[in-house]
């Protein structure tokens, strides 16, 4: 049977590879991303998609795995609670326009 201790050194080993798969993937959309803005090569909606995707799930990993193993964390509940600016705005009734002015403002 296994201790406590096996178990914990199992999920860190299970959490660090989970995170560095998840790294690789950021890691590749970013590069992508990076590129295309250099180079003045279109970026598309999937580019983006494909980037906030790669967030999200090293976010997920953080948020599942990783705080896990630290004494005194728990997960960050609103971690996923990611709403586009223009799903937000529709549910506002404001122009995105309108929610970056009061953005501005809020700021000063």
């Amino acid at each position: 049977m296994a201790t406590d201790e096996a178990w914990e050194q199992l999920a860190r080993r299970t959490a660090s590879r989970c995170v560095f798969a998840e790294l690789e993937a950021v890691n590749a959309a970013t590069d992508r991303l990076a590129r295309k803005l250099e180079s003045g090569e279109e970026l598309t909606s999937e580019d983006l998609a494909r980037f906030r995707r790669s967030l999200r799930a090293l976010q997920a990993v953080v948020e599942g795995e990783v705080t896990a193993v630290v004494d005194g964390t728990d997960p960050y509940e609103r971690a996923f609670g990611h709403v586009p600016y223009g799903v937000f705005c529709d549910y506002l009734g404001v122009s995105l326009e309108q929610l970056a002015a009061l953005e501005r403002e809020g700021t000063r």
